[in-house]
């Protein structure tokens, strides 16, 4: 698991945009859909393939966080929301995305095993090996009193960031 507790945001934020979904499998198309839009928005064109599996797979993971929480005690007692919120912000020489859900605890990067063969490897699980493949540096922090913010930074090279 990376060490890293939201470095990105000690860069200057340009631009940001939030996108607030529900946590029911149909949200992965709508967050992946903002992404897409935000970016093009923006004017940057290179990262929109890595962004959608990056951001992709965070919402994947807090949809599935929700599905989590509707078992504990807090979403027992409060009827709390299954809400998942979105950010996307633009930096002068990256992007980063942040998608925060109500579960706590430190996402759990799954350690890649080569010597397994095609069909031996588990069907779930590695999306943060991808995320952490793609982006130049991922991380989490929790936000109190519930949850946690697993967050993105994809560079944008020498492509201007502007809208």
């Amino acid at each position: 698991m990376p060490l890293e507790h939201a470095t990105h945001l000690a860069n200057p934020i340009r631009f940001s945009d939030v996108l607030d979904i529900t946590g029911t499998p149909a949200s992965l198309a709508v967050a992946r859909h903002f992404l897409k839009r935000t970016l093009q928005h923006w004017g940057i064109s290179s990262v929109v393939d890595d962004m959608l599996t990056v951001g992709g797979e965070l919402v994947t993971n807090a949809v599935d966080a929700c599905g989590e929480f509707r078992k504990t005690r807090q979403w027992q007692a409060n009827g709390a929301s299954t809400l998942i919120r979105v950010r996307m912000l633009s930096f002068s020489s990256s992007v980063a995305v942040e998608v925060w859900d109500r579960l706590p605890g430190e996402p759990e990067l799954r350690p890649f095993d080569p010597t397994l063969s095609t069909h031996q490897l588990p069907t779930t699980g590695r999306g943060l090996q991808m995320v952490e493949a793609l982006s130049v540096r991922w991380g989490f922090y929790p936000v109190a009193p519930w949850g946690k913010v697993v967050w993105a930074e994809l560079e944008v090279g020498d492509q201007a960031v502007s809208a």
